[in-house]
């Protein structure tokens, strides 16, 4: 309790993150429209109390739509971590622990992979596998993986040299249960803090992907597709468009302060600011 009372942007992150789950959850639930329901009389209608955020081209409810895309950039986020969470560690932590050749092998594979930029080896990836959320969360997790692989390797390479790991070897545990029982558990901290800002990252692409037309397909209502339908009305309509982009900046916004918010609380060497102001005040008085 006292960190949340000192941290009010991990709160409101939080918070933000709870909202965007709750609306992808039980959209379909409380919605009265549909997502392909036309209403051709109140096509372009203005944001009111009846349409939230206004209506298409079509006459669609634009909540209802947006509200939908979140639920599948949440899935696609959610499963790029996910894989790429557990193929990184997983290597990072066996390149880590064992050293020697199999370090170098599965280091100069992440080189390879880090070699070429990010978005375009994932662009190339989907253009071969072809478009669909299944291929989308393949092609974005084997660019990501990357990065826990590395930080998975660079904490056991620590880990390792420590004497509760000496002491397990020397009562005769294995190396899948000194890794799976002590070391992971121990460097499980900041691959959490990666994984909460990687959701950002994730959604990011993914809707860069689906603006482009190589992600999840129309009629399914993506941000990144709604984004760029919404620029053929962006003088006229401009609402089309900027919903979808403030419900993308919204999710990245919530993961990214719900990211610090972690970082901090698992930083050992955090100084509250209660701490910084009370060694302050006893200075003064020493002075």
């Amino acid at each position: 309790m006292k960190f949340i009372r000192q941290n009010p942007l991990f709160v409101i992150g939080f918070v933000m993150v709870v909202i965007l789950l709750g609306v992808a959850g039980i959209y379909d639930w409380v919605s009265p429209y549909g997502l392909e329901q036309m209403d051709m009389r109140n096509r372009f209608a203005l944001p009111s109390a009846i349409h939230w955020l206004g209506t298409d081209n079509f006459g669609r409810d634009l909540a209802t739509r947006l509200a939908a895309g979140a639920r599948i950039s949440l899935t696609i986020g959610i499963g790029t971590v996910a894989i790429s969470a557990l193929i990184g560690t997983a290597l990072g932590i066996i390149s880590g622990y064992y050293g020697g050749y199999v370090d170098t092998i599965l280091m100069r594979v992440v080189d390879v992979f880090m070699a070429f930029p990010a978005f375009v080896l994932a662009l190339a990836i989907i253009a071969v596998l072809g478009p669909g959320p299944l291929n989308l969360v393949i092609s974005l997790a084997a660019i990501y993986w990357t990065q826990y692989a590395r930080v998975a390797r660079a904490m056991t390479l620590t880990e390792r040299e420590k004497d509760y790991v000496a002491a397990a070897r020397g009562i005769g545990a294995s190396a899948t249960r000194i890794i799976t029982l002590h070391i992971l558990p121990n460097i499980l901290g900041p691959l959490i803090v990666l994984a909460t800002f990687g959701m950002g990252t994730a959604i990011v692409a993914e809707s860069g992907m689906s603006f482009l037309g190589l992600g999840v397909q129309p009629p399914t209502p993506t941000w990144g597709w709604s984004l760029a339908y919404g620029l053929k009305y962006l003088r006229a309509e401009p609402w089309m468009s900027t919903a979808a982009g403030l419900s993308l900046m919204f999710a990245v916004l919530a993961f990214n302060l719900l990211g610090d918010g972690i970082r901090d609380y698992l930083d050992p060497n955090r100084v509250t600011t209660k701490a910084v102001k009370k060694a302050v005040r006893t200075n003064v008085k020493r002075a």
